[in-house]
């Protein structure tokens, strides 16, 4: 086994055709190739109760398109009998507690601060800065490049795990923000 670190982007083509055996990617494919270069309301990052509004359908768009050009790209650099395994935090209609925790912990409770901070110093001009070119999404829209053919690669199988953050746990019990930054 040869590891290949490169610069650059998982959305653009990285490898030469056909060189890949075996594609691994851990959590990296939640960021976004660029900010979309609207606001959302209340995120650092969309989320899915930004999927109904204006903006946030621009994001979902952009990461749609990112994540295709992600597949497409691994699928013309792994060798035939080539493997892909990849590791994400998604949304899953089945577990609407875990959507609402990875939400709150991961989001909201960080924008939060961080625009209190830059209000309390008078920098309210870099709010825009605040969101991330991030993007958490439902398992089926993972599922679209596959389900519409736009890509030979097929789905092997798709597991989910729910992870449980301690801290955080804690901090729904109690609503103490001081304990909860120190841990």
């Amino acid at each position: 086994v040869y590891m290949h670190f490169t610069p650059g982007s998982f959305f653009e083509s990285m490898f030469a055709p056909k060189s890949i055996d075996l594609c691994f990617s851990h959590l990296s494919l939640y960021g976004m190739s660029t900010h979309p270069g609207v606001p959302l309301e209340n995120h650092l990052y969309v989320t899915l109760e930004d999927a109904n509004t204006e903006n946030g359908k621009i994001w979902l768009q952009q990461a749609a398109k990112d994540w295709e050009n992600f597949v497409l790209n691994r699928e013309k650099e792994l060798k035939a009998g080539g493997r892909m395994h990849i590791c994400l935090d998604i949304f899953h209609n089945d577990m609407p507690e875990h959507n609402k925790r990875t939400n709150q912990f991961l989001n909201v409770l960080p924008k939060q601060v961080l625009l209190k901070t830059l209000r309390k110093h008078g920098l309210e001009k870099y709010e825009m800065a605040v969101h991330l070119p991030l993007c958490l999404r439902m398992q089926e829209q993972y599922y679209e490049v596959f389900d519409n053919r736009k890509t030979n690669m097929q789905k092997v199988s798709w597991d989910f795990l729910d992870v449980s953050v301690p801290f955080y746990e804690k901090y729904q019990v109690t609503h103490d923000k001081r304990k909860l930054a120190q841990d």
